[in-house]
């Protein structure tokens, strides 16, 4: 249950969120709920910006510049909170100045607010369901949810979905309906930039028995909170920055079963386009790997957790 932070603060005042940046909750004379972020020199270029239930707003005094976020509606504080923590933990962590942090996070906010389906893509679904279950049911109960936690890097744009120690894994998922064939996005998926690649891959079926997307991160986030309460909110910001929306009522997730589950080693002539293919003129790159032909690369779990283990990570026999 999440504690509301604009209760105890007075019509006109604010209240800083953390001692090294300015950063406030506040209430306005009118009692409207406000973030408000100070920046030293410039102002944002909020020109295509429109958040749904929010006002966003700046002015300039003494030199500094204010960002001031309005929610429209207090009964939606709980959405504004999250906003609120995710743009305070984006502000903390982003090495770019904090201008162009916060449009950029917003940016990504106002994609999740002007959505007017409610829906979340099967692919979608399938992807975060892959991750989660390597996540929760491979490393975790190898290795700890917290060190789980920290070798996922998939949500924050990097090459593969999970690092830890030099082991590199991409995680699949795929319907049956669509045998086991997977795709690859880019060059650099199957090719890391250093350490060894395992490529793990889910077959999921549709059925009254399986999961959804929504009961499985609910599920993850009880064992947090027992194992390691402190990661909740990071484990929180991985589930945003994937684009699901904790919060937001999605009404065509489907329930899940997991009936099967490979691994491979992507290494020497694993099928895969070479990254010396690399060509500026070359945009993009999408191709389909038969993973019913990959046999001659196929390893146990416990060969990739050895190797994770080789190098140094706390994992048991």
């Amino acid at each position: 249950m999440m504690n509301n932070p604009w209760l105890d603060i007075e019509n006109n005042c604010y209240k800083r969120i953390t001692r090294d940046l300015n950063l406030f909750y506040a209430k306005s004379l009118d009692d409207d709920y406000l973030l408000i972020i100070e920046l030293d020199d410039v102002p944002i270029n909020d020109r295509n910006l429109s958040l749904k239930g929010f006002e966003l707003y700046q002015n300039e005094e003494n030199g500094k510049y204010k960002i001031y976020l309005k929610l429209k509606e207090q009964g939606s504080w709980e959405i504004f909170y999250q906003l609120c923590n995710d743009l305070v933990s984006y502000i903390q962590t982003s090495k770019y100045p904090i201008d162009k942090t916060v449009i950029n996070r917003l940016m990504t906010w106002q994609s999740f607010l002007s959505s007017e389906n409610n829906s979340f893509p099967l692919e979608k679904q399938l992807g975060l369901m892959g991750e989660l279950t390597f996540l929760y049911e491979i490393l975790t109960p190898k290795a700890s949810l917290k060190q789980a936690l920290i070798a996922w890097v998939g949500p924050e744009k990097e090459k593969q979905d999970f690092r830890i120690n030099d082991v590199n894994i991409e995680v699949k998922a795929y319907l049956d309906n669509k045998s086991n064939k997977v795709h690859i996005s880019s060059l650099e998926q199957l090719n890391p930039e250093s350490g060894s690649l395992y490529l793990y891959a889910f077959g999921f079926r549709i059925l009254d028995n399986g999961i959804t997307v929504k009961d499985y991160i609910s599920k993850i986030k009880s064992s947090i909170m027992e194992q390691c309460p402190e990661e909740l909110f990071d484990f929180e910001q991985l589930i945003l920055a994937y684009g699901y929306n904790y919060i937001q009522e999605y009404d065509n997730l489907e329930r899940l079963y997991r009936y099967d589950a490979n691994c491979w080693k992507v290494e020497n002539n694993f099928p895969r386009i070479p990254i010396d293919i690399k060509n500026d003129a070359i945009s993009s790159v999408l191709y389909t790997i038969n993973l019913a032909l990959c046999n001659d690369f196929e390893k146990q779990d416990s060969d990739l957790l050895a190797e994770i283990k080789r190098g140094g990570a706390d994992v048991y026999p």
